[in-house]
């Protein structure tokens, strides 16, 4: 929530080649910045990010926490849930499909000795970043770990996570 509360207009990029969302702001650590190339929802974000935004800018911790709770669970039918559930399925997703754990720390964040997103490629703009081949890669991957949940959202599966 704090990553997505700080995003600025030029950390989102979601009409370029690779939609993607740039975490340079404040992060836990400097491993946590990153650049997320979407694959899921990117519609959903365009109608939505900014509200989002300002609404979890204007909230306390325990409104939004209640709320994203409240949503997950009422997705999944799963009273378990909470949203930091959705980084270990995707970890889970991810390795279930053995992607590499640089792919892995990559896309979510987590140190692993080799990954390291270069401050330059942080500031190329939405255009350069889209055109890396890195993020592309990323991009491809990124696909790759999630098609068991597009799998499970076309055939309407409850328990997606």
């Amino acid at each position: 929530r704090s990553e997505v509360q700080r995003l600025l207009s030029e950390d989102v990029s979601l009409h370029t080649a690779v939609p993607h969302i740039v975490i340079r702001n404040k992060t836990k650590t400097d491993a946590r910045k990153r650049i997320v190339p979407l694959v899921l929802g990117v519609d959903l974000l365009r109608e939505h990010l900014a509200h989002t935004i300002e609404w979890l800018q204007n909230i306390t911790e325990s409104t939004w926490s209640a709320a994203i709770k409240k949503f997950i669970r009422d997705a999944t039918g799963n009273p378990k849930l909470t949203g930091h559930c959705l980084r270990h399925s995707f970890k889970a997703n991810a390795q279930s499909v053995n992607a590499s754990l640089l792919t892995i720390a990559s896309i979510a964040g987590w140190t692993e000795g080799q990954r390291n997103t270069s401050a330059h490629l942080l500031d190329y703009g939405s255009e350069g970043i889209s055109s890396a081949e890195l993020i592309q890669q990323l991009h491809i991957e990124n696909r790759r770990i999630n098609q068991q949940f597009f799998i499970k959202l076309f055939y309407g599966k409850r328990n997606i996570i």
